[in-house]
């Protein structure tokens, strides 16, 4: 029986025909024309499709927009058009057929509701979806109610009906009260958790208090740029102290390097450049304690690490030893002179023999002889290398690019420039750098070879 009744459905939904878009098109131009398509044309309704396409010709003459200026006219053109397409189609035309027998589908179908939602705006679109989801919301909210209250009922009134009947002292009143008491517990829906009545209480209250609100919006976001503004002022009080920190020099205490008794006697050179204060201003935070024979030896190793020809060598040296250039330079021709160094185990602390190869190149700077046209007309030395200390090292390279070859009264100038030393010292300085850089690169390019 099961089988049958299977079959006789699936046969029922063969026969099962759908609305297409073509049918609800044709239902839209019968509502439009709301008159007999076949009046509407001033025809019979057994006419062919000759005399249709004949009565188009004739009225679109009398109603076309072109041809007819009337108020309406156009409007009745575009219903012309729309007609004549249907008739002049078989099968939409047995399709009109059917509706002037059976009339449009009313609303007991569901194209009925389709067209009239297709053919909704946005608004009445928004508040058709308002009303729907009210109603949903209402019927949900209840439905919880009632599944609450079940459950109660199920589960705590149960309990107090067995307890009665198991002590046989079945209390009706007392019973009705209880349960009253736990059904007020449950909270019914109530109108106001609507979602449109919640939105119309919202927009009340936003219009009530609308100046408030803004007042209070107006001052935070005015609290929001004080505190802004603060924190600007307060970073740039603490840029500006940093700024003037940075630019005030500091005075570097000099500490007399205490290796012997005959560095005793010396004191390091008080001139310096004014533009290496910056750079010698970090200075203040180093070692002041006396050399010791540790020391010494890393002096020595420091001197094997950067030898000589070396860029800024005194100036490593002193940072890796944690000293003063000044210093370190001083307490090395001291140590030249008095050759402390013998008094230390070289193998103890570490040091070999040619460890000590850089202490001897310390005095095996090359001389340069002075031009033909000097002073006394003789051939005197250049100084040494290590005579120039790192800053007036630094005030001749800045005095150098700030005067460049073909200033008049270069050399003068440089001289000014560079503390401590005459225009002859700058120049034979000079030539030492360049003698210097021309042999480091034969010597260079003999390696390669």
């Amino acid at each position: 029986m099961t089988r049958y009744v299977i079959f006789a459905t699936f046969l029922f939904y063969g026969s099962v025909s759908a609305w297409t878009q073509e049918d609800l098109e044709l239902f839209d131009v019968v509502e439009d024309v709301n008159e007999n398509f076949y009046s509407f044309l001033g025809l019979s309704k057994d006419v062919d499709t000759a005399g249709i396409k004949k009565a188009y010709r004739k009225l679109s003459l009398q109603y076309h927009p072109d041809k007819n200026k009337e108020q309406g006219s156009e409007d009745k053109f575009r219903k012309i058009v729309a007609v004549v397409e249907i008739l002049k189609d078989e099968e939409k035309r047995k399709k009109y057929h059917s509706i002037l027998e059976n009339g449009l589908p009313d609303w007991r179908q569901p194209v009925f509701y389709y067209r009239r939602v297709r053919k909704m705006g946005m608004s009445e679109l928004c508040v058709f979806l308002l009303i729907l989801v009210t109603l949903g919301q209402h019927v949900v909210a209840w439905a919880a109610y009632w599944e609450r209250k079940f459950e109660l009922e199920e589960t705590v009134l149960a309990k107090f009906k067995r307890r009665d009947k198991r002590s046989k002292k079945a209390n009706s009143a007392v019973e009705d009260e209880i349960r009253a008491s736990y059904i007020e517990s449950l909270e019914k829906p109530q109108y106001r958790d609507l979602l449109v009545v919640r939105l119309v209480l919202f927009l009340a209250y936003v219009v009530r208090n609308s100046p408030s609100i803004t007042r209070e919006c107006l001052r935070q976001i005015q609290e929001r740029r004080n505190r802004v503004e603060e924190e600007g002022s307060s970073e740039d009080e603490a840029y500006d102290d940093g700024s003037e920190r940075e630019r005030r020099p500091k005075r570097r205490l000099r500490v007399i390097p205490e290796a012997s008794e005959a560095t005793s006697n010396l004191s390091p050179p008080s001139t310096e450049c004014s533009t290496s204060r910056e750079s010698e201003a970090t200075c203040s935070d180093t070692r002041k304690t006396p050399w010791s024979e540790d020391d010494t030896v890393a002096l020595i190793r420091a001197m094997k690490k950067y030898p000589t020809g070396t860029v800024e060598r005194w100036q490593k040296i002193a940072d890796l030893l944690n000293r003063t250039a000044d210093e370190v330079i001083l307490v090395m021709k001291q140590l030249k002179k008095s050759n402390l160094t013998a008094n230390i185990v070289p193998h103890a602390q570490g040091v070999t023999a040619h460890d000590y190869e850089s202490v001897a190149e310390f005095d095996q700077a090359p001389t340069i002889r002075l031009p033909a046209d000097s002073a006394d007309g003789g051939a005197q030395p250049l100084q040494k290398a290590d005579d120039w200390s790192q800053a007036q090292q630094k005030c001749m390279e800045a005095a150098l690019q700030r005067f460049p070859k073909g200033t008049e009264d270069r050399w003068d100038r440089i001289a000014e420039a560079v503390p401590g030393k005459s225009r002859e010292d700058c120049m034979l300085r000079f030539k030492f750098l360049v003698e210097a850089l021309r042999r480091r690169k034969v010597e260079e390019k003999s390696k390669t070879n």
